[in-house]
């Protein structure tokens, strides 16, 4: 964890130190959540993009025509109740 201090600008722009910035992969263009906590702290939470979730490690294999077929087995196993 790492702890400084930073800036915001006269039309609010929040000027994080470069460090935070690489130890974090914010480069320019990224998107981030703002959440504001409860005790007044505001987090800042990195939003990964379509490609970066696209290379992450799959948790389960499974091709579109599997999908399909539970997906229709779901649907009609919903409209016979």
């Amino acid at each position: 964890m790492t702890e400084t201090t930073g800036k915001i600008g006269s039309k609010g722009e929040l000027y994080t130190p470069a460090k935070i910035r690489s130890e974090l992969g914010f480069n320019p263009g990224i998107q981030v959540r703002f959440t504001t906590l409860p005790d007044g702290r505001l987090l800042i939470t990195k939003i990964p993009s379509v490609k970066e979730l696209l290379s992450k490690q799959l948790i389960a294999r499974i091709t579109v025509e599997e999908a399909e077929a539970i997906s229709e087995a779901i649907q009609k196993e919903m409209e016979s109740k």
